[in-house]
Formats: structure tokens, C-alpha cells, sequence
């Protein structure tokens, strides 16, 4: 599920997604690569889960063979599972200028993750993917759904009316003189969104007795201030940057305002 919203991201951001998914490929008529083709690719993220068997075991998937079709400028991105990279490998090509900017949300071993990969990586946060409000709301609607639906109970939660507004409930794009479209679309999500403050908390651990980090990093998981999803924030747009429109409604933005 996770991948199919990649792709519809990165195709709304004018990329060409190329997917490797074996089990799915079995059952759908999706256009199936093979890994060492996928791997070659500019960008290369990673939405599996953690199998250690069957016809498609995805334990450590990544290692030192698998790794040798990346090329020195791929951006790599694991929000999966910390097991399908083997750590030691990644810390290797990091460490060896073989790969390009790494961002790393899960990890080997949790909570005793490999500090050391975490300092070689560009960005790297404590397994928060998914721990939007939105997201953790969502999935106990479901299990609240179907529990009722099992109990022969009709639902009577509301969910949109159970949330709080979002921190930034409106955003009016006012781009400065030759901003490019990448920049502005930046600018929108880091003001809903930024990725390299999870980063920064993740780096004050290291001021900590390495055998006190574990516990900080569950700390940081439980404690994880409010995050938004993109549909919950207005964008006001300028005449002028119409053709963002699909873009935005492509990254998730459901309320794209005319600006008057």
C-alpha cells in the first residue's frame, strides 16, 4: 500500500517509478523490474516488509552484492524495515563514497540501533514514518470499523470531527523572484514538515551514555510531538502558479485555494 502512494508521489513530482515487487507480480499486472535494474535507478526507496521466509525472504535484501548496482549519486531511502539492509554493508558503501545521500528511518536491532550508521547517514530518524496524527488516527478507525462490523454494532465515532486542527492550517505561497517550482513545493512542506529537526533529536543521543541511547530512542517514538498529513493544511495559490495545482493534489494537498 505504502508503495503504490510512493508512486503516485514521485509521478505527481515528474518522476518515471520503476518497481520491483515479486510477490505482487505474481497476482497483478503490475510492470515488474528486476532488483539489479531498480537498483540502478537516481532514487531508490524501500516499502517491503521484514520476511525471513518463504519464496521471497527479504533479509537483509540490501548487502554488499546487491549494493554494487547503486551508483555513487543514488539517493537511498529505507522507511521498510531496519533488517532488509544488511548495516554493515550500508555503512560500508557509505563510508566508501559509493552510494549518495542516505536517509534512514529504521534500523537494525531497535532500539539498540548501529550509531555509527546513524552518524554516516545525511538524515536519520527514530521509526517515525508512521506517526502522523493522521496516520496513527486512521489505523485505529480501522480496527475500531471492524470491531463493530464484527459485533454487528453500527460506527458512531466520527473521526474528522475527533481531530484537532492542524499547527499550520493555512499556507499562502508568496514565492520570491526566480524561485524555482522545487523550491516552493520545499518551502510548503517544511513549513508543514521538518525532516531534519527528527534528525537533530535523534543526534542530541549522542551526548548520552551509549548504553542509555535504547531507552532514549523508544523515549523519542512515545514522545513524538504532533505531525499533520499535507491534506489538512489549505494552500492559497497564486494565479500565477496554477500549474503547481496537480502537483500539490498529486503530494496529497486536498484543499488548493484560489488566491484572489
Amino acid at each position: 500500500h505504502i508503495g503504490k502512494l510512493v508512486k503516485q508521489k514521485a509521478e505527481a513530482l515528474g518522476m518515471i517509478p520503476v518497481l520491483n515487487d515479486p510477490p505482487l507480480s505474481e497476482t497483478s499486472q503490475i510492470d515488474h523490474r528486476p532488483l539489479p535494474e531498480v537498483l540502478g535507478c537516481d532514487v531508490v526507496t524501500l516499502h517491503t516488509p521484514f520476511t525471513l521466509g518463504g519464496a521471497h525472504p527479504t533479509f537483509h535484501l540490501l548487502n554488499e552484492q546487491t549494493f554494487k548496482h547503486l551508483k555513487p549519486s543514488t539517493i537511498f531511502i529505507n522507511a521498510a524495515r531496519g533488517e532488509v539492509v544488511d548495516t554493515h554493508a550500508l555503512l560500508k558503501v557509505i563510508t566508501h563514497h559509493k552510494i549518495g545521500p542516505t536517509i534512514i528511518d529504521v534500523w537494525e536491532g531497535e532500539p539498540d540501533i548501529n550509531w555509527d550508521l546513524f552518524q554516516a547517514v545525511t538524515i536519520g530518524t527514530p521509526h517515525i514514518a508512521g506517526h502522523s496524527l493522521d496516520g496513527k488516527a486512521n489505523g485505529t478507525y480501522m480496527i475500531y470499523s471492524a470491531a463493530c462490523k464484527h459485533l454487528g454494532v453500527v460506527p458512531v465515532w466520527d473521526l474528522a470531527q475527533s481531530l484537532p486542527p492542524p499547527l499550520v492550517q493555512e499556507i499562502q505561497i508568496s514565492p520570491t523572484q526566480h524561485q524555482s517550482d522545487e523550491a516552493i513545493l520545499g518551502d510548503i512542506v517544511e513549513k508543514i514538515y521538518n525532516l531534519e529537526e527528527d534528525h537533530r533529536q535523534m543526534t542530541t543521543l549522542l551526548a548520552t551514555q551509549p548504553e542509555e541511547r535504547s531507552g532514549l530512542f523508544d523515549g523519542l517514538r512515545k514522545n513524538y510531538p504532533v505531525r499533520r498529513e499535507f491534506h489538512r493544511t489549505r494552500i492559497i495559490l497564486p494565479q500565477t502558479l496554477e500549474r503547481l495545482r496537480p502537483v500539490l493534489e498529486g503530494l496529497g494537498f486536498g484543499q488548493i485555494i484560489p488566491k484572489t
